[in-house]
């Protein structure tokens, strides 16, 4: 049995067992009596909490069960066979208890009078003085020796208890355990004499102590069960790893390297270890059979657990290397995990595609792609030269130009790469005004055109013909000519729609007669007015 450090709850428990025997020395009034009545309800919340706690354990087993029944079950079944020995001894002793009681309050031991006290506070008991009888109880008739009373029964079974629940753990295990239910002979302090545990628990001692002391053990027996099962808990993993799963792992900060720049890659065992830096050892390729690596050897430093490595990048093409990784397994060997790895030498590029065409456009938002081989979009920094503004669009690569005067620009492109900017290239871009759209009215800007299908048009539209962007112009103002009778007249309308007078005059119209739309204004998305084409249809 081991003899470690105390846990709080046990050096509580023996506090309380040290309130008990205080007071047992002194006369037995009714405030002592009361004084055990309230050390005994600390206990039986102490003996509650640990009950919790027990349950927290066994549903921590059920979950381990779940995750590796062919692991865990082994050590699920010691668990389960650690608490059913629990709950034996804690019913050999609740039964000391009752009869106890019944004896001494009732004056019989009958199995209904025992069930009735197995549940009877302590408060409730008015023979809590006795003391003749719960002696006669426990001790017995007989000499000391001899001794026939339940006290000794009792000693017997926890005895046997101990020994049964560290035949549940490992020789090694059972150092580590706290043994806290002593039942060897002791001074007896009063009489200066080695006595037996039963006789200094219970000699001359009231029925309120006895029932204490009775509870203390039964704390005693839930703080043991909750050392051993979670000793038990603790043994699953303890000649594992520490992680879940070994595997060799390379991790680059990028497989992408431009020219004259670093390769840098982490490499770690899976689920590795801060505190154990395992040794990593790389060359220019690796057998996984022999273990043995080609080329030169070169040690990798490794920090918290995890390799730094760092090669340059001269050159272009792929790279590839090889290595071992030692690590220490928990029985003192060391075993090596193979790793491979490889990686691009590249020179600089990227590729900046406009989405429409090779020309950006006055006053309107032109989508741009941009990328870089090897760079995530995010790494990606696009700027204009020449006049414009560049920004996201929203989508992953995709940019937004606004350029405001006709000429060249220059969009240049630098990509964040270890930490620094690096140019990527740049490429240059025709700026055009928007091409002024076409004045239109159902769908026609000439030719012959019904009078009633004129009417009904309703107002003259300007639409881009052939252009790429779907762009709006909106109608500003424009004049409608036609011929009155004799006179020549000339009607001016604001915005797209027809005037009611010139509908009117429109319908006035005869066969072969020419109205004419001119003084075409619109205004483009840009913010600028233009003038459109002269609009001139015969009536048919």
């Amino acid at each position: 049995m081991g003899h470690g450090k105390e846990t709080p709850r046990q050096k509580m428990i023996g506090m309380m067992y040290l309130v008990l025997t205080a007071l047992l020395a002194l006369n037995v009034s009714k405030d002592i009596l009361n004084a055990f009545v309230i050390v005994n309800e600390g206990i039986m919340t102490t003996t509650e909490n640990f009950s919790a706690k027990n349950g927290i354990i066994y549903n921590n087993f059920q979950k381990a069960l779940l995750n590796n029944e062919v692991k865990v079950k082994p050590y699920f079944e010691k668990a389960m066979k650690a608490k059913k020995l629990s709950e034996e001894m804690i019913a050999d002793i609740v039964r000391v208890r009752s009869i106890t009681i019944a004896a001494t309050e009732f004056g019989k031991k009958d199995e209904a009078t025992i069930k009735i006290c197995d549940t009877l506070s302590l408060s409730l008991v008015s023979a809590k003085d006795n003391y003749d009888t719960p002696m006669n109880v426990l001790l017995g008739a007989k000499d000391e020796i001899q001794g026939d009373g339940e006290a000794y029964k009792l000693k017997e079974a926890l005895d046997k208890y101990r020994d049964n629940m560290l035949a549940l753990l490992s020789e090694k295990d059972r150092k580590l355990v706290k043994w806290s239910i002593i039942t060897d002979d002791a001074m007896h302090k009063e009489l200066g004499q080695m006595k037996s545990w039963g006789f200094i628990n219970f000699y001359h001692t009231v029925l309120a102590a006895d029932v204490a002391i009775l509870n203390k053990l039964i704390a005693d027996v839930k703080n043991t069960e909750s050392d051993i099962v979670a000793q038990i808990y603790s043994s699953i993993d303890a000649g594992d790893f520490k992680f879940d799963q070994i595997a060799a792992k390379v991790i680059p900060k990028s497989n992408y390297i431009i020219s004259g720049d670093k390769y840098e890659a982490d490499i770690f065992v899976a689920a590795y270890s801060t505190t154990e830096n395992p040794e990593i050892v790389i060359g220019s390729s690796v057998d996984t059979v022999n273990l043995t690596i080609g080329g030169t050897p070169t040690p990798v430093e490794a920090i918290e657990g995890v390799g730094k490595y760092q090669a340059g990048a001269s050159g272009e093409g792929e790279r590839k290397y090889g290595g071992l990784i030692k690590i220490k397994a928990p029985d003192g060997s060391v075993k090596a995990y193979p790793f491979k790895g490889e990686y691009i030498v590249a020179r600089p590029s990227a590729t900046i595609s406009p989405t429409k065409m090779n020309v950006f456009y006055v006053g309107v938002d032109n989508p741009v792609s941009i990328s870089v081989p090897g760079v995530p979009s995010e790494s990606i920094i696009p700027s204009i030269t020449g006049g414009g503004t560049i920004r996201p669009s929203g989508q992953k690569g995709e940019y937004i130009v606004r350029v405001s005067t006709q000429g060249k620009c220059m969009v240049n492109v630098s990509a964040k790469v270890g930490g620094t900017n690096k140019s990527m290239g740049g490429m240059e871009f025709r700026i055009k005004n928007v091409p002024n759209p076409v004045a239109m009215i159902g769908g026609k800007s000439e030719g012959t055109l019904k009078k009633n299908s004129l009417i009904a048009a309703g107002g003259v539209i300007a639409k881009l013909e052939n252009f790429d962007f779907d762009l709006k112009f909106d109608i500003v103002s424009y004049d409608m000519v036609l011929q009155v009778g004799s006179l020549v007249a000339t009607e001016s309308g604001r915005g797209a729609r027809f005037t009611d007078k010139m509908s009117g005059l429109m319908g006035k119209t005869t066969k072969g007669q020419k109205v004419i739309f001119e003084k075409v204004r619109a205004k483009g998305p840009d913010g600028t007015v233009r003038a459109l084409n002269t609009i001139v249809f015969t009536i048919e």
